[in-house]
């Protein structure tokens, strides 16, 4: 008889017992470890040094395009893009031709896929729906969005509904004015006193067309200035000083000048007290100008002048110099303390343009300025004395600023017998007639001026 020994259970794998309190869950959710998921590992495109060439010239070809569409009729060409565009068109033209790979496994075909499942569903969710809406497709600014759409309800509105939406503005293109187009060659007085202002506006235009490739003339007139004889350069309306300013490298070895400015206006100040010994010489304004600079910190936006004749400035030891500025901040600088000229503080005085050339100065009686920039001596407008006219005092009626049986009256112009402020004076007829414009008589377009007196009517 056999021994029947008893068998040993099999062992029986006993699982843990899930906790069922949401704390006893998130301490075994905090022990427990997961092993790390691997990524899949993703395949680096092999593209040739051409297909990065293409991909640059394809990117700067798209930046110029949304650069055009942003900015519509006010877009200028930029020439460092476009001549990189053409660097990289011809390093591409000189290599051998690429045939790009068209397989399914590319990023592009993916893409299209991807934009192809979009619209067949699109498709599908439209069918099946029963209300007729018509619907608009936005483009796609991206590859890996959606697509959006934008449904729009066919039913009639009445006439005060349209009124109420919101009408879409009209973008108005920027025209330059007359003064922004127009650009100043400072120092071509001397160098050209004759010019051929077609030859060098058709010789300037053919420079912008040949280096910036730029079709459009982009130089309108070339002028001589008739206070100073400096060149002026004027565009066409779609370009601007700036523009010229931006792209000097193109036209500035065709003309010789020291200096480009823009046409704006200048705010000027006047500066008293100039040694006469070391300024009044052909570079002396010059050496003013680099003053300026050094030792006070100032740019003018052209050379100082003289606004003391050259007979003063030959007999006195100082005299007075107009300095002009683009900003009226430098101008503020300039007032608010003396400036350090030749080793000397000399005062500033805001200029201030008289209004014709027989404006009478109040201070000295003379004429072509105003009192706020004078510095000569105080005139009496009775006996022309160095003293005002409130000061005159008569020592026999012991009357003060006032004329009485007394007085020799004398102008301090003329020198007759007559107040300084009267209109019969010789020196203010003179000045009067210089004034007077001559009178013009229209014919069709054509202006003839008539020379001499003005007749009357």
């Amino acid at each position: 008889m056999a021994d029947k020994r008893p068998t040993t259970p099999t062992n029986k794998i006993v699982e843990p017992a899930i906790p069922n309190s949401p704390r006893k869950k998130a301490k075994r959710k905090a022990s427990t470890t997961y092993p790390p998921k691997e990524e899949p590992k993703k395949a680096l495109a092999q593209k040739s040094a051409i297909e990065y060439l293409y991909l640059a010239k394809d990117a700067l070809y798209m930046a110029i395009e949304a650069e055009k569409r942003a900015l519509e009729e006010s877009y200028v060409e930029d020439n460092d893009i476009k001549l990189l565009y053409n660097e990289l068109n011809e390093v591409i033209n000189l290599r051998p031709i690429l045939f790009r790979n068209t397989s399914s496994d590319t990023e592009l075909d993916i893409q299209l896929h991807k934009i192809n499942f979009q619209l067949e569903r699109l498709e599908n969710g439209l069918s099946t729906k029963q209300a007729p809406k018509q619907t608009i497709k936005l483009p796609q600014q991206a590859s890996t969005k959606k697509t959006e759409t934008k449904t729009v309800s066919t039913a009639p509105i009445s006439f005060a509904e349209a009124l109420k939406k919101p009408q879409p503005q009209q973008v108005v293109p920027k025209v330059n004015s007359y003064r922004d187009r127009r650009l100043i060659l400072q120092g071509t007085a001397k160098r050209y006193l004759k010019i051929d202002s077609k030859g060098l506006r058709d010789t300037l235009n053919k420079a912008f067309k040949e280096k910036n490739q730029i079709l459009s003339p982009v130089i309108g007139t070339v002028t001589k200035s008739q206070k100073n004889g400096d060149i002026i350069l004027s565009t066409t309306e779609k370009f601007d000083a700036d523009f010229l300013k931006k792209n000097e490298a193109t036209w500035k070895p065709l003309i010789d000048f020291n200096k480009s400015i823009r046409d704006t206006t200048w705010h000027k100040v006047v500066l008293h007290g100039i040694p006469t010994d070391i300024f009044n010489k052909e570079d002396g304004m010059t050496i003013l100008e680099e003053e300026l600079k050094v030792f006070n910190g100032l740019t003018p936006i052209s050379i100082p002048r003289w606004l003391s004749s050259s007979g003063n400035r030959a007999k006195n030891q100082y005299g007075s110099a107009i300095v002009s500025f683009e900003t009226k901040s430098e101008v503020d600088r300039a007032l608010r303390n003396r400036l350090q000229i030749a080793g000397i503080s000399v005062k500033t005085a805001e200029y201030i343009r008289p209004k014709t050339p027989n404006a009478q100065c109040v201070k000295c009686l003379k004429y072509g300025h105003s009192e706020l920039i004078c510095y000569r001596t105080q005139k009496c407008a009775l006996c022309a004395g160095n003293h005002a006219r409130q000061d005159h005092f008569c020592a026999l009626c012991h009357q003060k600023g006032q004329k009485c049986a007394h007085t020799k009256l004398k102008c301090s112009n003329c020198q007759k017998e007559h107040e300084a402020t009267d209109k019969s004076c010789d020196t203010y007829k003179d000045l009067s007639k210089r004034s007077i414009k001559p009178r013009t008589e229209v014919f069709s377009h054509v202006e003839i001026p008539v020379l001499g007196k003005n007749r009357q009517n």
